[in-house]
């Protein structure tokens, strides 16, 4: 093989290389899932968190639930958000965001006393639901799950011992068919992304 030959045959094979590394980086999101209509929970929490503030002034966000399939559900509801407050021991409130704006307002008496809780503070996470929600359709375990998984599937905002004893603030994405019989839940970071693991119930 001449000088000229060979220098075609690698160029050839990088360009090959190149191509099969673009291929395995590359993630194709199926349609049915990039479709779907994601809450915007830094717009919706100002407004969830005014309303927990007319229960009691010390009112601090619990967790946070996102409707991923919400636009198939009657109800049409975008978020539920608990709140809980160190003044009340017995009470929490449950609030829904519907998708016509409205918030249904639903306290929650408890017959024993509440156990403190660790809040979720708005400078806990940076990243919004949307983008989290992003960020794990580039996951393909994500992708790859069976479609009916993410028929009655939410995204949630909660504080989380993930692999290890330190209960960080996440987004977890929990998928579930409507009949309740199969559970998959990955997590990510809530401020830097990393993804953070999985589990299967």
């Amino acid at each position: 093989m001449s000088v000229f030959n060979k220098k075609i045959s690698t160029v050839i094979a990088l360009i090959f290389l190149l191509s099969s590394c673009q291929n395995k980086t590359e993630v194709v999101v199926p349609e049915y899932l990039s479709m779907k209509e994601i809450p915007d929970w830094n717009a919706i929490y100002p407004l969830l968190l005014a309303k927990a503030l007319e229960w009691d002034p010390d009112a601090k966000l619990d967790t946070a639930f996102m409707q991923v399939n919400w636009q198939n559900h009657q109800e049409q509801r975008l978020v539920s958000a608990f709140f809980q407050t160190s003044h009340k021991k017995f009470e929490t409130l449950h609030l829904q965001y519907l998708s016509d704006g409205t918030i249904l307002v639903n306290l929650n008496r408890h017959g024993v006393p509440i156990p403190n809780f660790d809040p979720v503070e708005r400078s806990e996470w940076t990243l919004n639901s949307t983008e989290a929600w992003d960020l794990f359709l580039q996951n393909r375990d994500v992708i790859s799950e069976d479609p009916k998984l993410f028929d009655c599937s939410s995204l949630i905002l909660i504080r989380k011992a993930v692999e290890s004893n330190d209960k960080r603030v996440v987004w977890q994405l929990s998928l579930a068919d409507c009949e309740h019989t199969d559970f998959m839940q990955y997590f990510l970071d809530a401020n830097s992304g990393a993804f953070l693991g999985r589990e299967r119930h």
